[in-house]
């Protein structure tokens, strides 16, 4: 793990350089340990429990790093999509492999989501444009119901 002071000229520097956030998701160590601690803060900065102090250190740190709920959404879409173009399967939510459960878990909220009418129709489009057939039922959560329809769009 990385020592907390490094942490946060370490997550600028990757932004910088990358141009996008540290990644949670990701086969990266080194980036995955980054991505994990700055959703930590946001999560603190979220629920309130982030005191002042802490919250100038990280904005005078990583300018911008609170980030707003549909970057946050738009990292995730880009993660899914990434996922389903480079491994041209869906991922599992019983997949041994961290990265690949979390964009499994990702994408069953979506298409839970899209199912109930809530999703955006701005998310809906992007998902359709970047993620190839995401609202398939994946074929380890198939039920003898679902099971004839599994390769129809749901």
């Amino acid at each position: 793990m990385l020592d907390e002071r490094r942490i946060p000229p370490a997550v600028a520097a990757f932004y910088e350089s990358t141009g996008r956030w540290p990644s949670a998701v990701t086969s990266s160590d080194y980036e995955r340990s980054l991505g994990l601690w700055l959703n930590r803060q946001r999560v603190s900065f979220a629920a309130g429990s982030m005191d002042d102090f802490r919250r100038a250190a990280l904005d005078h740190a990583i300018p911008g790093w609170e980030a707003d709920p549909d970057g946050i959404w738009l990292d995730r879409a880009r993660e899914a999509s990434d996922f389903l173009l480079s491994h041209r399967h869906f991922p599992s939510v019983h997949a041994l492999d961290y990265n690949e459960r979390m964009v499994a878990l990702w994408l069953t909220g979506q298409r839970a989501l899209r199912t109930a009418g809530k999703l955006r129709a701005d998310r809906l489009a992007w998902l359709d444009g970047h993620c190839p057939g995401w609202t398939r039922t994946p074929p380890k959560t198939l039920t003898k119901k679902t099971a004839g329809s599994a390769g129809a769009p749901a």
